[in-house]
């Protein structure tokens, strides 16, 4: 009896060790399956994936700028109502002059063609549309048109803004949109380092020139943050890496999305550049985008 139930036992045994690895066996089949199966469709899926990220890149930059574009519309919307104030004034109290309706009418025209400017700059930098086309155009106006979006927000938290762009740089061939994007991408990252380092002082460099020995158009953006430590500088460019918190103190998403450097070197490089990065723990950081002359 004992013999029977000792045979009985070690085939049961046997059943789920059988069981087991033909479990094992199976799953790693379907899993070696739908690995093909995705390679088959790579190439779509890949594009897919990547414009879905760089979508949610450029709508996580425009949520972070919200406030700086308020304040950029804000400035021209009080000028146009402050003018619209006194010709109502002029006008309740008898003295209205056509003379100065002249200088004035024009003056709210132009306050509003700042506004529908920013207006459509949103639009275009938001578009689901990625360029596929490159176009010849200056660096210097990528930036400038980036700080359109975020010089606002720079001056309401006390960052001093140190512009060196040098006038008449070679043409870059490229996305210029694009390349606009990687510029706020570094100023934002930039103006949140000094934020958080408590240095009384905030202070945010940018400067535009021709390397000699390269002939490469150099762009240089630095900051007097805390610096980056070693072993985060060696992973800063990878997807998803980000030192940022994912929830903010209040339990609501943070900023961190770890998609934009990653994203802004893969821009840089379609430009045919390069993108360095130095820090030094305590002083700052300054990134370095260096991109050929367009053609």
């Amino acid at each position: 009896m004992q013999n029977y139930l000792d045979g009985q036992m070690d085939a049961s045994f046997f059943i789920c060790v059988f069981a087991f690895f033909s479990f094992v066996c199976l799953s790693l089949s379907f899993w070696y399956y739908n690995k093909m199966v995705q390679l088959k469709k790579s190439p779509v899926e890949l594009k897919d994936s990547v414009i879905q990220l760089m979508q949610t890149e450029k709508m996580t930059a425009l949520g972070e700028l919200s406030a700086g574009v308020a304040h950029e519309l804000n400035q021209p919307l009080n000028v146009s109502k402050l003018i619209c104030q006194g010709i109502l004034n002029d006008i309740q109290k008898g003295r209205f002059s056509q003379e100065e309706a002249k200088q004035d009418l024009p003056e709210i025209v132009n306050q509003l063609n700042k506004m529908a400017g920013i207006i459509e700059h949103m639009r275009v930098f938001s578009s689901h549309k990625e360029n596929t086309s490159k176009v010849i155009y200056d660096v210097n106006d990528a930036i400038e048109k980036a700080f359109s979006l975020i010089g606002a927000q720079m001056r309401d938290h006390g960052i001093v803004v140190n512009k060196e762009l040098t006038k008449g740089l070679p043409k870059i061939l490229g996305d210029a949109t694009g390349m606009e994007r990687v510029i706020l991408n570094i100023l934002s990252n930039a103006r949140n380092a000094v934020e958080e380092s408590g240095k009384k002082e905030r202070s945010i460099g940018i400067k535009t020139y021709v390397m000699d020995n390269t002939k490469k158009i150099c762009i240089e953006i630095t900051d007097n943050g805390l610096g980056i430590s070693k072993d985060v500088r060696d992973k800063i460019f990878q997807p998803f890496f980000t030192t940022k918190s994912a929830l903010a103190p209040d339990g609501k998403p943070g900023k961190g999305k770890g998609l934009g450097l990653f994203v802004a070197s893969k821009i840089i490089q379609s430009h045919g550049g390069e993108i360095f990065l130095d820090s030094h723990v305590g002083v700052g950081s300054t990134f370095k985008i260096l991109l050929p002359p367009g053609a």
